[in-house]
């Protein structure tokens, strides 16, 4: 099934066993062909696979081959050496043990020769070994070599020569060389081409996480549905209540009631962001542990996955309220603003939320702290209490309300626009004044040249948020020192 997908790696654990020679050889085959890119489409992938008894005719499919015995390595190079004809020689695994004293006695199956040797849990005294008739035992395995009784010892002794041997050294230089060659077998630069070679494998990581996270995102519609009633379904509940507001004094704080509605609602649009780090953080530290791909690749791509539906349903959320308000005034550039500004909020909201889901550990904390905070920045947007009236040891709360920088913003753009005048009934029972647009953003305590400031400043924040964000999920709640992971973070990024 996985071939299906045309991976570049394959890997198997023992995909013969329980399969007869016949079908083990066929299966080899294929695998063979897929390495080969024999299987059409121009697919060729790394084959990686573990196996036990194969059969002789199985071995030569292999290029390289790694024995392993007691957890050490025996033997890491070709299975065999090839002519210049083409034809294979025993020169890989097999000339090796030859050079070392272990021949391949005749007659005898090379795999079964090899699992022989470096199996160390025989352990009857008289195993692998006949008597010559001379009073001498020999070992059959050994190709009649004196009997050993130690295997353990053999093996510890086999490690010990490839460990210091030419072949590993020729075999690992080999190794290195290829790993220093571009995609066109030309040896990179020192380097640029090192810088770019970190870029290419970076840009590859985000491109394969990327559309794994689309897919996610499509599989898991919940998240979509939530923003889409918040930013279809509300903006048109709330339109309909200040649906037209006029432009008279008392329809001047209907506007700022109906502005800061849609700024709150905005804020708590992609509320699903709160849990979307914390619920894929085991599976990014699995991930990212085993190094498939560094923090930075995983969380821009996850970020920009989640950023395109949130631009789209503020948007969307933007067209539905400027017309329903009646905030249009005839002027291209008060439009500009007004969306521009809802979308920075509910981008600014969304990183928010991000930041507190990555810095909190379980589920139960990121509902608590981010419903307390937004709450608390709601307050201080300029609605609900007029700043002049704060008291003084909370004044400097809304210095630093991302919801209180987009209400004056879309405020001022849409408040300087206009003069509210008076009704004759607000006239005759209230000794209505009417009051231009910068008057009343006075009144406010709003700056009616905001509009660009808030933008801008609500840009700052969702910067700083993002970046608070990525450090909280590279260093909070892995289980690892800051140490590790900042060397973690250094080395992935070299």
């Amino acid at each position: 099934m996985e071939c299906v997908h045309r991976p570049k790696l394959l890997l198997l654990d023992e995909p013969t066993s329980g399969l007869d020679a016949t079908t083990a050889l066929l299966v080899c085959n294929k695998l063979r062909d897929i390495a080969n890119g024999e299987q059409g489409h121009s697919h060729r992938a790394a084959v990686v696979t573990s196996i036990h008894q194969p059969r002789s005719s199985i071995m030569p499919l292999f290029d390289q081959c790694v024995l392993l015995a007691d957890g050490r390595e025996v033997y890491a190079g070709p299975t065999y050496e090839a002519k210049p004809d083409g034809s294979l020689t025993t020169g890989g695994v097999m000339g090796w043990l030859e050079d070392v004293g272990y021949r391949c006695p005749m007659f005898e199956s090379p795999p079964d020769f090899l699992l022989d040797l470096i199996n160390t849990r025989v352990d009857e005294p008289d195993a692998n070994t006949v008597p010559t008739g001379d009073g001498v035992t020999i070992d059959v395995v050994e190709g009649g070599g004196p009997a050993i009784r130690d295997r353990s010892a053999m093996v510890r002794e086999l490690t010990e020569w490839w460990a210091t041997c030419e072949r590993r050294r020729a075999f690992l230089a080999d190794g290195d060389a290829i790993a220093e060659m571009d995609d066109a077998g030309r040896h990179r630069d020192d380097g640029k081409g090192n810088a770019r070679h970190w870029a290419v494998t970076w840009m590859a990581r985000y491109d394969a996480l990327f559309g794994r996270s689309f897919l996610f995102k499509l599989r898991e519609p919940s998240g979509v549905m939530s923003q889409a009633v918040n930013s279809v379904i509300m903006p048109l509940i709330i339109g309909s209540l200040y649906y037209n507001t006029p432009l008279t004094v008392s329809g001047a704080a209907d506007r700022l009631r109906a502005i800061s509605l849609i700024v709150l609602i905005q804020s708590f649009s992609a509320f699903d962001q709160l849990l979307l780090f914390p619920k894929e953080r085991s599976l990014y530290l699995h991930e990212s542990n085993g190094g498939m791909y560094p923090t930075s690749a995983y969380y821009v791509s996850r970020s920009l996955v989640e950023l395109t539906t949130i631009v789209l349903f503020a948007l969307t959320s933007a067209c539905i309220s400027y017309e329903m308000f009646g905030l249009n005034d005839g002027s291209g550039a008060a439009r500009v603003e007004y969306y521009l500004m809802i979308v920075a909020v509910t981008v600014a909201g969304a990183s928010f939320l991000t930041m507190i889901g990555t810095m909190c550990k379980t589920f139960e904390q990121t509902n608590a702290v981010a419903a307390t905070m937004l709450i608390v920045l709601m307050l201080f947007d300029g609605n609900w209490i007029n700043r002049r009236n704060i008291p003084v040891y909370y004044r400097w709360l809304p210095e630093v309300s991302f919801m209180g920088y987009a209400v004056e913003g879309a405020v001022a753009s849409d408040f300087k626009r206009h003069t509210f005048a008076c009704t004759e009934r607000a006239v005759a029972e209230e000794g209505c004044v009417p009051l231009t647009g910068n008057q009343y953003l006075r009144m406010l305590d709003f700056d009616p040249d905001s509009t660009w400031p808030m933008f801008w400043l609500l840009v700052l924040v969702t910067a700083c948020y993002r970046v608070t964000a990525f450090f909280a999920l590279h260093f909070f709640w892995t289980g690892q020192t800051y140490a590790e992971r900042w060397a973690k973070l250094v080395h992935s990024n070299a």
